[in-house]
């Protein structure tokens, strides 16, 4: 996976994400996923909060945003605890908390709104959880979502 883009230049999906690192329904390397993932968003979070003018550097190259990253990493989280049984505890589940504190503490740095509004139902999100209870590692949990 180079950077967070595929190759024909599309971003990679939260779902399509699951399903890379929980390959043959290994539950264990998927949290091991989350659980680096909520490592590094200890540190961005220390970083741009200590220092809020980091959060305006990009990257130079196309697909290798901090933010987008975060964002696939914990909508995927957001899915994977909401879907597969038990991970409401687990490193999924500390994803989501800790990369909405990230979100949230960075924003306030900048002035800017508050991360945290309930989520709107919306056909995006419905087509995301239809996707992962079809193909998930926790389908039929997924589905009772639906």
């Amino acid at each position: 996976m180079s950077g967070w883009l595929r190759p024909s230049g599309e971003r990679i999906q939260p779902v399509a994400l699951i399903a890379l690192h929980s390959r043959h329904g290994d539950i264990e390397r998927l949290y091991r996923f989350f659980a680096e993932w909520e490592v590094w968003t200890a540190e961005i979070l220390e970083s741009h909060v200590s220092y809020p003018m980091l959060a305006y550097f990009r990257s130079q190259h196309a697909g290798q945003s901090w933010v987008t990253a975060l964002g696939v990493v914990l909508d995927a989280a957001t899915l994977t605890a909401a879907c597969v049984h038990g991970a409401e505890d687990q490193e999924p589940y500390l994803m989501y908390r800790r990369g909405r504190r990230a979100v949230e503490e960075i924003s306030l740095r900048l002035q800017g709104a508050a991360y945290g509004q309930e989520l709107a139902e919306s056909r995006a999100v419905r087509d995301r959880v239809r996707s992962l209870a079809t193909h998930g590692p926790a389908a039929a949990r997924c589905r009772r979502l639906l």
